[in-house]
């Protein structure tokens, strides 16, 4: 990951791309990578850009269900600062439904990613159980134990809502 944003990062630069254009380009790429790579280890029920049927109104980034009857659900982010509240509002509406369902925030951000896991430590965050920065050696076994799961379709039990694919609008 961290030599794939190198060369998207030279790419950007190379041909002059404008700061708004390289956090899109930057956001659909990244999403694009974490779904890869969860294809690529054998996750193949993988609902990206999903509504719940029971929580109106909030597009999740990427939607995860555990065989264990738990959601796990992903926001990507590839800056932070301030955009990470809705973050939490959505988070805060997940674990409202049930407390052990998961809700994870992937960025870049290395400073703003320790800033965020100390509040979330000191109980100032709630609802995030931790943000990850995808460049650093805590992914890697977050990622792992990730795939210690089984994960299953949401077919049989229709909690899907919607699904937004990239052609939608």
């Amino acid at each position: 990951m961290l030599e794939s944003h190198a060369k998207l990062n030279k790419y950007l630069t190379d041909n002059n791309y404008n700061s708004q254009s390289q956090k899109a380009i930057r956001g659909k790429i990244n999403e694009y990578l974490i779904l890869l790579y969860f294809h690529q280890k054998g996750i193949i029920n993988i609902y990206p850009q999903a509504y719940l049927f029971f929580i109106p109104d909030i597009k999740f980034d990427l939607v995860l269900f555990s065989k264990t009857k738990r959601i796990i659900a992903f926001n990507f982010k590839t800056c932070l600062r301030d955009r990470y509240k809705q973050t939490i509002v959505e988070a805060q509406q997940l674990k409202k439904l049930d407390t052990r369902f998961e809700y994870y925030l992937l960025t870049n951000d290395a400073v703003e990613t320790q800033r965020l896991n100390n509040e979330i430590a000191n109980g100032k965050v709630q609802g995030i159980n931790q943000v990850i920065n995808l460049f650093s050696n805590n992914a890697n076994q977050f990622l792992q134990n990730l795939l210690t799961n089984d994960f299953i379709s949401f077919s049989p039990i229709n909690l899907i809502k919607k699904m937004v694919h990239s052609n939608d609008k």
